[in-house]
């Protein structure tokens, strides 16, 4: 590992740079686990009370949508789930990851200083390559639902194996100052919990539309897209990225004119030929 013991990510580090709003907040942060959403459900399931924050600095089974997994080296990046409670339906709680997309972009530009940009839904971009993957699930229990939103942050990709290197993307560069892993964390959190609050919704829709890759350029999307080597499936179609609705819903442009809203699936850009 060559990222600073010292910046990686404590509880009282963290804890001691959350808002008072959040000093309640219990942090957990472990060296080594199989995934921080994982261990959040583990939590619940022992009865730990939300909110409640896991972070780690290595995941051995890090996982993104769809089943795919997500390289999470020792120290090369920050890795947490928040886990929060909710008394609204489902179907009320589709913002809560856009939220969190903008509430880690506006963090990496304050503490890191660099500007990335949204791959909707869920995916945070940097010159072109993905450096951020969020999760959110949800447990449903008596009262409402557990909702838990993991976010992976690739720092750096100093300690990538050649073959992830090159595609992966990283906040920092190869000549970049490390970051304090806690100071990010704990910018992320406030964040999030301050924009999650249906009042703030309007500007946080605002910053998701500014931050929106791919607007104006063609792509294909599907609900499920295949992997490089696979071919598209039969619900895949082409269009070009209009922007997203207030439900954050993608706004496509049809080649017969109509426009497409796309509540859940991937995109990917069109290749040129």
């Amino acid at each position: 590992m060559t990222y600073p013991t010292q910046l990686l990510p404590s509880v009282e580090h963290i804890k001691a740079l959350l808002p008072p709003s959040l000093a309640d907040m219990a942090v957990f942060v472990y060296d080594t686990i199989d995934s921080t959403n994982t261990q959040a459900r583990r939590h619940l399931q022992q009865g730990i009370s939300a909110p409640h924050l896991v972070v780690a600095h290595q995941q051995t089974d890090g996982r993104g949508r769809l089943g795919r997994s997500f390289h999470s080296p020792q120290g090369s990046g920050l890795y947490m789930t928040l886990v929060f409670d909710s008394s609204a339906p489902l179907e009320r709680l589709t913002s809560v990851t856009p939220v969190a997309a903008v509430a880690t972009a506006e963090a990496i530009s304050q503490v890191c200083g660099k500007e990335v940009s949204v791959k909707w839904v869920n995916d945070l971009y940097l010159e072109g390559k993905k450096v951020c993957g969020i999760l959110t699930e949800a447990v449903t229990f008596a009262g409402g639902h557990h909702i838990m939103v993991g976010i992976g942050i690739n720092i750096t990709t100093r300690d990538f194996p050649k073959g992830l290197r090159n595609p992966a993307g990283a906040v920092l560069g190869d000549n970049d100052p490390p970051v304090d892993q806690s100071r990010l964390c704990a910018c992320i959190v406030q964040r999030f919990m301050e924009s999650v609050s249906p009042e703030k919704a309007a500007n946080c829709l605002a910053s998701y539309r500014k931050r929106l890759c791919f607007t104006g350029e063609r792509v294909i999307c599907t609900r499920h897209f295949p992997a490089d080597s696979e071919p598209l499936p039969p619900d895949s179609m082409e269009g070009i990225v209009m922007g997203v609705d207030e439900d954050y819903g993608l706004i496509l442009a049809l080649d017969n004119g109509t426009a497409e809203v796309l509540r859940g699936g991937e995109i990917s850009i069109k290749p040129k030929l």
